[in-house]
């Protein structure tokens, strides 16, 4: 087999692009747009919609996440607040939410540093804002401003 090896200017613009993905976002709330929703089964035989989040904490840091929306009763939670921070509540009510209705949605997240033995310490989306939850701290730490996506 006769190896196809990328250039060293690809090599170092992978190797920036995975450093940079690696940086840990500031805990708390941070603004969050979504990318792409795909529905699938989770390893345990769930239904779930993965979610591939652009993330902009209040420093203005910006990462690519990927979260999830597992239909137990257990994870109930997170849909139905996912659901009210994009404007989804209807959907959600009537129990007809579907991938494609997440796309392009934004909102507030938030945001909390998580410890494993296999990745170490991340930050992940712990828990999805209500708008008026959220309205006066995101006054206060993004500024009036839309989502800069």
């Amino acid at each position: 087999m006769k190896l196809n090896k990328p250039s060293e200017a690809q090599i170092k613009e992978w190797e920036d692009e995975r450093k940079a993905n690696e940086r840990q976002l500031t805990p708390g709330s941070a603004k969050f747009f979504v990318k792409a929703a795909d529905f699938e089964i989770s390893t345990t035989g769930n239904e779930q919609i993965k979610l591939i989040l652009s993330v902009t904490d209040v420093a203005g840091d910006n990462k690519t996440m990927w979260t999830y929306l597992t239909n137990t009763p257990k994870a109930m939670y997170r849909i139905q607040h996912f659901c009210e921070a994009v404007g989804l509540s209807k959907e959600f009510e009537t129990d007809e939410l579907e991938d494609y209705m997440c796309l392009n949605t934004e909102g507030i997240c938030i945001l909390k540093l998580q410890k494993s033995k296999d990745y170490g310490e991340q930050t992940v989306v712990s828990d999805f804002a209500k708008p008026d939850e959220e309205s006066d701290k995101d006054s206060e730490e993004f500024g009036d401003d839309k989502i800069p996506f």
